[in-house]
């Protein structure tokens, strides 16, 4: 398991001596590990959640390693996903339809962005 998303990608690159593109495949890693500790996640040791998000489970942590709550989970595997991770889709939050007044206020702030 690696946190180097696009691996092969990122090696070729650099082999090929196209810096920007390594470069930019290289912050892609950095933003997931950064993300460790930006969240209620922090604290935690999110590395074996992120196994069991992208399918392998080694089970729960030893004592005294707490494990994370499934809300907690389901906040980092979302987080990951975006990033670019390949998080299972149970453990990503899926988007909330807009109803009412905030699909008002969306479509009032986009319509002002464009004018």
């Amino acid at each position: 398991m690696s946190y180097n998303l696009p691996i092969v990608d990122l090696y070729e690159s650099y082999e090929r001596k196209n810096i920007d593109m390594a470069n930019s495949l290289q912050n892609q890693t950095v933003q997931v590990i950064e993300s460790w500790g930006e969240g209620p996640w922090n604290g935690y040791n999110v590395q074996k959640a992120i196994l069991q998000m992208t399918g392998v489970d080694f089970g729960p942590l030893r004592a005294p390693q707490m494990n994370m709550d499934k809300d907690t989970m389901m906040q980092l595997g979302t987080r990951l996903k975006h990033l670019g991770l390949n998080i299972t889709e149970e453990w990503v939050i899926q988007e909330q339809p807009l109803y009412g007044a905030e699909e008002n206020i969306i479509n009032f702030l986009e319509k002002f962005e464009h004018n």
